[in-house]
């Protein structure tokens, strides 16, 4: 050879892509997590983190029923660096019965490229019946109503006692 010529060499370029990841998740306006109102819209949330080099445009975030139907989505772009967007889907309650119903979160990859694919994530949300708002005003109305009676009470039995020898 006349060192004018090289034979073919390979360069292994590693593509900036997204990494992608489901970190929190849950119910929202619930007094406590994984419970859901039955029969009515209940507003889901779900973080995803990116730790990819780059932004990751139009992610889309499912939620599955136990059946694998898609039951809500939302879609919206996750910033790189550890990155987090929070995505709120609405989910109508009023197909499941009243007790643990699971739910799967997933990330859908189709049409774009990621580091590795994301986990699903199942979660279970318990759906109860909402307290209605009536039985809380009666009772509250019940409680004060006794907290006078016993003060009349005090104030009828003990007046003129007091000036009565033992």
């Amino acid at each position: 050879q006349d060192n004018s010529t090289y034979g073919p060499f390979e360069i292994k370029i590693k593509t900036a892509l997204p990494d992608l990841e489901i970190s929190d998740w849950g119910v929202i306006g619930q007094s406590k997590s994984g419970f859901a109102a039955a029969d009515s819209d209940n507003t889901f949330f779900v973080v995803v983190t990116n730790d990819g080099d780059v932004d990751a445009e139009s992610v889309v975030v499912e939620i599955l029923n136990a059946s694998n139907d898609v039951v809500g989505t939302a879609s919206g772009i996750v910033a790189k660096d550890g990155g987090e967007q929070s995505f709120e889907i609405v989910v109508d309650t009023s197909p499941y019965g009243i007790g643990s119903q699971d739910f799967t979160l997933r990330i859908n990859t189709s049409g774009y490229q990621v580091v590795d694919d994301p986990s699903d994530v199942t979660f279970k949300v318990n759906i109860q019946r909402e307290a209605p708002d009536e039985a809380s005003n009666w009772l509250g109305l019940l409680v004060l109503l006794m907290f006078i009676g016993i003060l009349y009470m005090f104030w009828k039995f003990s007046s003129g006692r007091s000036s009565m020898p033992f």
